[in-house]
């Protein structure tokens, strides 16, 4: 007898820690999607899988069992907060309560259901009389209830990362209570679930209770809606976001529209003042022609340059071969010159690719507008932007230093790391112009002898 309780013992205590281990891995497979610093998940898993290791063997009080086990998911979220550069703490919070919530109803689910199983196979006389039956009934249910636990929080680990699309957008802190809010409820439910167990337990030492704990098809349909309640509030929460994503997507395209619009604006006063010059050009030669005749020749000097002033006024400094991209680039020379930020510019509006020039200024703007952005606090801050057309294909190239490692989301583009609604648009309407016209854009970032460099290259086809 004292043979087969260790036996049950070590065999079980064996099943659990398989348990925890693939646990643990699942977490981090969980994690790594969210996070930027891989070193950052392996150190916070372990951090949880020690305190697991803690309260599965130390002789602690309930009590103190609960607080350790609460704590540790906060002081894990936290932790994973601080190591992985202090991003996005609301939602690193809501990572790890998450997990262990579902972790505990996956688990739950089988072990209801080995209940069922239980009482089903003691109805066979077989395994009432039959010790090597029952031994073997006990290790074949014990891995399948563990095993398909785990195979059930997989995929529903699979499935979250799925539904949480947004996966690199701030948690705000009203955010985490809507979505917490469901995973307390949970939480609390487990607690009266534990102590319906530990009182079943004590029952049955005492000898107050015979049988041993029946099935409840109420407690595993709690399990399985609390699980779909997740699913529903996390797909919910991820509509929302979109909507909200829309919404700025249509502002900001409607700056840009508002932005067009003053460009052309911009062209037809030029036009109104090159004519006017046209004009007065007779007068102009007149009046010069006196100062020359009477040889007055610093006012003709003051002369001059004041209509030369007049006329840099009136034109654009940029000659791109449009006339509002003309005014666009020019607007942006300007504000690079301001900033103190080298802008080198070689650009020339296309012959053969029918493009709009309020497409063209979409492309200018935002481009222009992310490297001004990324290099306003560079030292030695360098842009570059370039043009070439062969036959069907035109290629606009930017580059610029940065003193930041980009880092990407699963579409391949660079997550913004400024703070804030409304941010990372600009790349995707890029994007979505070239394709338009059946091209793409490429993104990469070069480390260098002079530093690291971000470079974006949109190809236009016609």
């Amino acid at each position: 007898m004292v043979g087969s309780e260790t036996f049950f013992s070590n065999f079980m205590n064996g099943i659990i820690e398989g348990y925890c281990i693939f646990t643990s891995l699942i977490f981090i497979y969980w994690l790594r999607p969210f996070v930027r610093n891989r070193r950052a998940v392996y150190i916070s898993v372990l951090l949880e899988w020690c305190t697991d290791c803690i309260l599965r063997y130390a002789d602690i009080s309930s009590g103190l069992r609960l607080l350790i086990s609460v704590s540790s998911v906060f002081i894990v979220g936290f932790l994973l907060y601080l190591l992985d550069e202090k991003r996005n703490p609301m939602q690193k919070i809501f990572l790890c309560v998450s997990f262990f919530i579902i972790r505990w109803l996956t688990l739950e689910i089988f072990t209801e259901l080995g209940f069922y199983e239980r009482d089903i196979i003691l109805e066979f006389r077989l395994f009432r009389e039959s010790v090597p039956a029952i031994v073997a009934e006990y290790v074949v249910s014990s891995i399948l209830e563990y095993g398909l636990a785990l195979i059930l929080l997989f995929l529903s680990v699979r499935l979250f990362l799925r539904t949480y699309r947004n996966k690199h957008e701030d948690l705000s802190w009203k955010e985490l209570i809507m979505l917490l809010i469901p995973c307390t409820s949970i939480f609390l439910v487990t607690r009266i679930i534990y102590s319906y167990y530990m009182l079943w337990f004590d029952g049955i030492e005492n000898g107050s209770i015979q049988a041993n704990i029946p099935g409840n098809v109420y407690r595993i349909l709690f399990c399985v809606l609390s699980y779909l309640t997740l699913v529903v509030m996390l797909y919910f929460y991820q509509s929302i976001k979109e909507n909200k994503d829309i919404e700025y997507a249509n502002r900001v395209l409607a700056n840009q529209i508002e932005d067009s619009k003053r460009y052309v604006e911009q062209v037809e006063l030029t036009y109104q003042k090159m004519k006017s010059m046209r004009h007065d050009t007779g007068n102009h030669i007149a009046v010069i022609s006196g100062l020359i005749e009477s040889e007055k020749y610093d006012e003709l000097r003051d002369y001059i340059g004041k209509w030369e002033e007049a006329y840099k006024d009136a034109v654009p400094s940029v000659k791109t071969g449009n006339a509002v991209t003309d005014v666009a680039l020019s607007e942006y020379v300007d504000k690079f010159a301001e900033g103190e930020i080298c802008l080198k510019q070689t650009f020339k509006y296309p012959c053969k690719i029918d493009v709009n020039p309020f497409d063209m200024c979409v492309i200018l703007s935002n481009a222009l507008q992310n490297a001004y952005e990324a290099s306003i606090n560079v030292k030695d801050s360098y842009v570059e932007i370039t043009s070439v057309e062969r036959d069907n294909v035109y290629i606009i190239s930017l580059k610029n230093r940065t003193d930041k490692k980009v880092v990407f989301n699963e579409d391949g583009l660079p997550i913004s790391i400024k703070t804030g609604d409304g941010h990372g648009y600009g790349i995707r309407n890029i994007r979505e112009i070239a394709r338009k016209h059946n091209g793409d854009i490429e993104i990469k970032q070069l480390s260098e002898k002079d530093g690291l460099w971000f470079v974006l290259n949109i190809m236009l086809v016609s």
